[in-house]
């Protein structure tokens, strides 16, 4: 019975208890790890970028692959530089999202174009970029290479073209240019369509926009315009743009427009030529725009205009602008109707002002 009662006190046996106990503990916390998904750490991905090709004097081709090993969304982003000890912050161009729980390398195929500087060597590399690896990139120092190709002079391009703001003798001709990085000249050529079609555009009639400023030596879009003047009214006319550079000359496509042809009439010698501006200068016999309501008017607003009955032995059928002095829109019939009559008579010394009724011509382009 004492022995039994000593055992109960061993240190050698409580040790071992306690090992016991404490191999049971990190079992269940090793076990709340595994089933709570905290103990599994996410595998970095594996990043190879393949030699670099140049395709042109501006591009790059980048080929490769990445292995995320089943982890989050990445973002595959490409970088170039001239200086791989100092890579610029921000300077990236995207190059694909791989899934999330994509498991084997992920092939990409990406052009860097118009990114680079002809004649120059650079350095690149791919970074891979996840909620659980934030900047993971392909091998490095050294980086892939590639020096692009020399720069060979080559003609402009010439896009859009199109005209505005055509009136009766004059318009604005338009285009879109690109210099392909070579100082380029330009101008604007045009002339009447009837002598483009006899004769050519070596026409004595086809006339130019003159010298207009260089487009500097960049591969960007430059929209460019040119005003002429001195057209002939309802003339129908063919223009282009040529640009020229060091690498050859491009000539646009043929365009047309007309100029506007206000309706015809004496251009002069009428009684009220002073009256006779603009358009209104080309309206038959002699007519004129007039205003048919004074600039004062008393306060009150013109509602339309109503017919009314004079006595005269003149002809036509003469208008006269009328007025609704409660504000509260023209009533049915005459009743209530004040037309201002009386008050151009006022202003006029007593005589009766009157406006017949005049048709606006019709502006529209010919042919």
């Amino acid at each position: 019975m004492r022995d039994r009662a000593n055992t109960s006190n061993d240190p050698t046996r409580r040790s071992g208890g306690a090992s016991v106990l404490l191999a049971a503990s990190l079992l269940a916390v090793g076990l709340l790890l595994t089933l709570t998904g905290t103990a599994v750490a996410a595998e970095k991905p594996t990043v190879i970028l393949n030699p670099t090709i140049p395709t042109t004097e501006t591009s790059a081709e980048l080929s490769g692959s990445v292995d995320i090993h089943g982890g989050e969304e990445t973002v595959i982003i490409a970088q170039a530089t001239t200086d791989p000890d100092n890579w610029p912050s921000g300077e990236a161009e995207l190059v694909t999202f791989i899934p999330a729980g994509t498991t084997g390398a992920t092939p990409f195929n990406f052009v860097l174009n118009n990114k680079l500087q002809p004649e120059t060597t650079y350095s690149f590399r791919i970074l891979a970029s996840s909620p659980e690896w934030e900047e993971v990139y392909s091998e490095g120092p050294p980086f892939p290479q590639a020096t692009t190709a020399n720069r060979a002079p080559k003609p402009p391009l010439i896009s859009d073209q199109y005209v505005t703001s055509v009136s009766s003798q004059e318009a604005t001709l338009n285009a879109e240019i690109n210099p392909r990085f070579f100082a380029t000249s330009y101008l604007f050529e045009y002339a009447p369509r009837a002598a483009i079609a006899s004769e050519g555009w070596s026409s004595p009639s086809v006339r130019s926009s003159g010298p207009l400023p260089s487009l500097p030596a960049d591969g960007l879009e430059h929209l460019v315009s040119a005003p002429v003047t001195g057209l002939t009214p309802g003339e129908q006319y063919r223009w282009r743009v040529v640009a020229e550079n060091s690498g050859g000359q491009t000539i646009g496509n043929e365009n047309s427009f007309a100029t506007v042809s206000p309706p015809g009439g004496p251009l002069g010698g009428c009684p009220n030529e002073p009256f006779r501006i603009g358009f209104g200068a080309y309206l038959p016999d002699c007519r004129a725009y007039e205003q048919a309501t004074p600039t004062d008017k008393g306060g009150l607003n013109v509602q339309g205009f109503a017919d009314f009955l004079r006595a005269s032995s003149d002809s036509g059928d003469p208008r006269v602008a009328f007025i609704d002095p409660s504000g509260s829109g023209i009533p049915a019939g005459d009743g209530g109707r004040q037309d201002l009559t009386p008050l151009l008579s006022s202003k006029q010394g007593g005589s009766r002002t009157r406006s017949r009724t005049v048709s606006v011509p019709n502006f529209a382009e010919q042919g």
